[in-house]
Parts: C-alpha cells; sequence; structure tokens
C-alpha cells in the first residue's frame, strides 16, 4: 500500500525477492495507475515480511496513500484492518 505523498510504500519482502536475492531497485504499479514505476527498495525486514519501496515518479502518478489511523483513534466494535500474520501460520 502507498503509505504516504512522499512515494513510500510498504508491502511484503517475499514479493520484492527476485530469485533469492533482494534487488536495490523494482518497477511498482499501483491501483489507479496508468503504467509502472521505478521504486527504490529503501528497507526490508525478512523475519517479519516487511519491505519499504520509494517510488520515483511524479506525485500527481500516484494514488492517494492509505489513511492510517492510531489505536487512539479507534472505538469498542468500530472495523478496523490488520496487515499481516505475527504468528507465522
Amino acid at each position: 500500500f502507498l503509505y504516504d505523498y512522499e512515494g513510500h510504500v510498504v508491502t511484503n519482502c517475499h514479493v520484492v525477492l527476485a530469485g533469492g536475492r533482494m534487488p536495490s531497485k523494482v518497477m511498482v504499479k499501483l491501483q489507479g495507475m496508468a503504467e509502472a514505476c521505478e521504486a527504490k527498495v529503501v528497507g526490508v525486514e525478512p523475519e517479519k515480511d516487511l519491505a519499504v519501496l520509494k517510488m520515483n515518479c511524479a506525485q500527481a502518478m500516484l494514488p492517494d496513500p492509505l489513511d492510517i489511523g492510531t489505536s487512539n483513534d479507534l472505538q469498542v466494535g468500530q472495523s478496523v484492518v490488520a496487515i499481516g500474520n505475527p504468528f507465522g501460520l
């Protein structure tokens, strides 16, 4: 998902791996984008299966980032989405 307007993308590490090695750059096309653009791999955490990319394209090409909340904003019974698999199941 697109994290911010600066073009940071959070994804799974295994999605970015290419033949068992971590590339320095990848091509990324997010929903709503007409074409893919190059992104630099800025960080990975293989044990947690996370990767952060920085897209190198005009901000006008990017869709809106995901709204990120905090636990302080949540209310009992409110719908939430949790991304990831903390137990490795």
